[in-house]
Parts: structure tokens; C-alpha cells; sequence
């Protein structure tokens, strides 16, 4: 959870910035705001909450709809969430580290904090192919090889930095949309927050140094889209 920055952005903000830990991961409904309005104006959106709250957190999903929205950006509903989730970069985990996930957020106290919805998209972001992520130049006779090719993968196919330090695309918006992140300058660094890049604003003292987070969605039966991340 500490490499996919999870509670960065699934915890609300007190006013100073700071977080709210009596609701970690249950969601901020003022995570950013977005340009994804009707006229293409900005609209606030929210993170969804992780914890297993039934009715406004992930207690009533199922264990692969939880992993469906983190690793490939659908809702319990088969709804799209927007990419400031980073699911296309999460995509690429192994299968045991996306069900320990699960087990993690099925073990947390549920918080009852309702997220708003936000508007409806028509696809998820493409996830990033897991053959385009730079490979160490380490030789394989090298001692630190092993560990290089671990990090390539925590860095890479797990934790957020790929997603933090590369410059973004642009938002799911479109019927087709394309790549979230620039595959010729993964790692290369990122001018601004992928969020603010993407043409979102933050909304609290904490987010005005975000990266791109995650947009999320719903949770409970009631099916609500938020932004997961």
C-alpha cells in the first residue's frame, strides 16, 4: 500500500493539510477537480473509499471487482474510472501482490464516508505494456542485478513511480483514449503533478504538490462511482 500511495490519496485532508487518520482510506470527496464536466469545465472529483464500510466503502464487492478497479480501471458497476488512478500503472502486478492488497483493505476498520459520483466516462485508460518499462543495464553477472531487476519491478510494475515521474498524455476522455504516460520518457520526470498536468486543479494545501491520483469510484451495493485509487 505505501508503493501504490494508496493512502495519499484515498485520505481525506484536514485543513491544513495534513491527514485525516481517523478515516484513513476511506476516500476524500475533494481529491481535485477535474475537466471532465458536460462543457469540458472543471468538476470535483473524489477518491473512492477503500475501506470495508458495506455501504459506502468496497464491503459489499467482491474480491475480484476490488481488483478489477485497481488493476484495470472498472468499477464493481463495469463503469470506467478516470486516470488519475493509476490502474494502468498497477495493471502489471503480480497476482499474489494484487490479492494481498484485497486481503489488506478486507482487514481495515470500515468507515461509513460517502464520495459523490463522478460523471460517467465511456473506457479506461490503456495499461501500460509491461515489455515497454526500461530494463536495468546492469550486467546479469553483476551482485546488485537480482536487486536491480526486484526494483524495476516495485518501481515499475507496483509502486507509483513510474506514474509519478512521467510526463502524462491526458485524462480518459474519449471513446478510444490513448496512452495515460509518455512510453519514450518513462522515469524521465514529469513538469507538474500528473493530476495538474492533466489539466486538473488540487483541491486542499496537500494536493498542490500531487501527483496524479486517483480518481476512483464507488464502492458498496449502491454501486456509486468515486475515484479509486
Amino acid at each position: 500500500m505505501h508503493l501504490l500511495a494508496c493512502t495519499d490519496c484515498h485520505t481525506p485532508r484536514k485543513a491544513d493539510g495534513s491527514p485525516d487518520t481517523t478515516k484513513l482510506l476511506a476516500g476524500s470527496a475533494t481529491f481535485a477537480m477535474a475537466p471532465i464536466g458536460p462543457d469540458g469545465g472543471l468538476v470535483p472529483i473524489g477518491t473512492s473509499n477503500l475501506t470495508p464500510d458495506p455501504t459506502t466503502g468496497v464491503g459489499n464487492w467482491t474480491d475480484a471487482q476490488i481488483k478489477t478497479a485497481f488493476l484495470d480501471g472498472v468499477d464493481d458497476q463495469g463503469k470506467p474510472l478516470i486516470s488519475i488512478m493509476p490502474y494502468f500503472a498497477f495493471h502489471n502486478m503480480r497476482a499474489s501482490d494484487a490479492d494481498a492488497i484485497v486481503a489488506f483493505l478486507r482487514s481495515i476498520p470500515a468507515v461509513s464516508n460517502p464520495i459523490p459520483e463522478h460523471p460517467d466516462l465511456l473506457a479506461p485508460a490503456p495499461p501500460i505494456s509491461a515489455a515497454a518499462i526500461p530494463n536495468t543495464t546492469l550486467a546479469s553477472t553483476d551482485p546488485n542485478y537480482a536487486s536491480a531487476v526486484r526494483g524495476r519491478y516495485l518501481a515499475g510494475q507496483t509502486g507509483a513511480c513510474i506514474e509519478c515521474h512521467t510526463k502524462h498524455l491526458g485524462l480518459n476522455l474519449g471513446a478510444s483514449p490513448g496512452p495515460a504516460l509518455d512510453a519514450t520518457k518513462f522515469f524521465a520526470g514529469a513538469r507538474s503533478s500528473s493530476a495538474i498536468s492533466s489539466g486538473c486543479r488540487p483541491c486542499s494545501p496537500r494536493r498542490s504538490s500531487l501527483r496524479t491520483s486517483l480518481p476512483t469510484r464507488p464502492r458498496g451495493s449502491s454501486g456509486l462511482r468515486r475515484a479509486l485509487s
